[in-house]
C-alpha cells in the first residue's frame, strides 16, 4: 500500500498575523534639506519617495534601505549648512 505524505500549507488565523510598521520616509525633512542645501536635497527627496513606494508595495527590506539613505542625505545637508554658516561667520568676525 503506497501512500502519498499529505501536504498542507500553513493557515492563517486571526491574531497571528504579523504587523510590520513601514518606516518613515523623511519627505518633509528631504524637502527642507532641498531649500536648504539643492542638490544634496534633490536626492533625500529621491530617497524618500522611493522608501514610500517601497513601503505600499510591501518590501519594507528596500523600504528602510531608502529611508535610512534619505536620512543621512538630511542630516549631510543639514550639516553642510551649519558649516557654511560658521564658516561665514568666521570670515565677517576676521574681517572685522
Amino acid at each position: 500500500m503506497d501512500s502519498e505524505p499529505v501536504i498542507t500549507q500553513p493557515v492563517q488565523r486571526p491574531g497571528n498575523e504579523v504587523t510590520i510598521n513601514p518606516p518613515r520616509d523623511y519627505m518633509a525633512l528631504a524637502i527642507l534639506a532641498t531649500i536648504c542645501v539643492c542638490p544634496i536635497g534633490f536626492f533625500a527627496i529621491f530617497h524618500a519617495s522611493s522608501a514610500n513606494e517601497c513601503a505600499k508595495k510591501g518590501d519594507m527590506r528596500n523600504a528602510k534601505i531608502y529611508a535610512d539613505t534619505a536620512k543621512r542625505l538630511i542630516i549631510a545637508s543639514f550639516v553642510l549648512v551649519g558649516i557654511a554658516i560658521i564658516l561665514r561667520i568666521d570670515v565677517r568676525v576676521l574681517r572685522g
